[in-house]
């Protein structure tokens, strides 16, 4: 189905970005280049090819955006199409005015280290390199639009901090929250953090199954 396709194509995205080396932002950004795209135009059921041509346009879009050094277009193109340089010029062109030309996209990772910056100095990088890989879990299920930047990073250190799957209740991540932001927590939509943070621990609950069960 078609939200089966998104997420295919967001998985697409990070593995390329993993190919060429590209920093986990630029992977990131494609996401959401991609999620912005999908949110504002729909493809045709059955026309995979083209959500293939759209997550390369958008992998190469953010390249472009955030690296040093950008491949060829050639070197984009996936093993099962052969898309050919005009074919991917114009899905960016597509992409670029569909998104308006708005291509400097917020993401998560400024706010970790700050929202860390509240624990101990030796377990801060470990929340940190935690609160990444359940961001970039969770965008494989969700869309990267579908919550501020602020609120994936603060529910991913929530996650990151021990939250286990059915365990995080109301009380005990406010307490989280206030140990967090201090006394500004109080101006924060609790709401909103509280469904990305549910999201993100079944995402991860998942996760630690599927390990178990190759494992075993």
């Amino acid at each position: 189905d078609q939200g089966r396709a998104r997420r295919v194509r967001r998985l697409d995205c990070q593995e390329t970005n993993a190919r060429f080396l590209f920093s986990g932002k630029t992977a990131y950004v494609a996401v959401t280049y991609l999620d912005r795209f999908l949110a504002q135009r729909r493809v045709d059921r059955g026309k995979e090819w083209a959500l293939q041509l759209l997550s390369v346009a958008c992998l190469s879009l953010a390249a472009k955006v955030e690296e040093h050094r950008v491949p060829r277009l050639p070197e984009f193109r996936p093993d099962e199409y052969d898309f050919d340089s005009a074919s991917i010029l114009r899905m960016e062109l597509l992409v670029l005015g569909t998104l308006k030309w708005q291509m400097i996209a917020g993401t998560p990772f400024p706010y970790l280290s700050c929202f860390a910056s509240r624990f101990r100095h030796d377990e801060r990088r470990a929340i940190v390199l935690r609160a990444v890989k359940c961001i970039f879990a969770s965008i494989k299920v969700m869309s990267s639009v579908e919550y501020q930047p602020s609120t994936m990073a603060l529910a991913s250190i929530l996650v990151a901090r021990g939250g286990r799957e059915g365990t995080g209740t109301a009380p005990s991540l406010e307490e989280e929250l206030k140990a967090i932001l201090g006394s500004s927590w109080q101006q924060l939509h609790t709401g909103h953090v509280y469904s990305c943070y549910s999201v993100m621990i079944q995402e991860e609950g998942r996760s630690t199954q599927s390990s178990r069960e190759v494992a075993a």
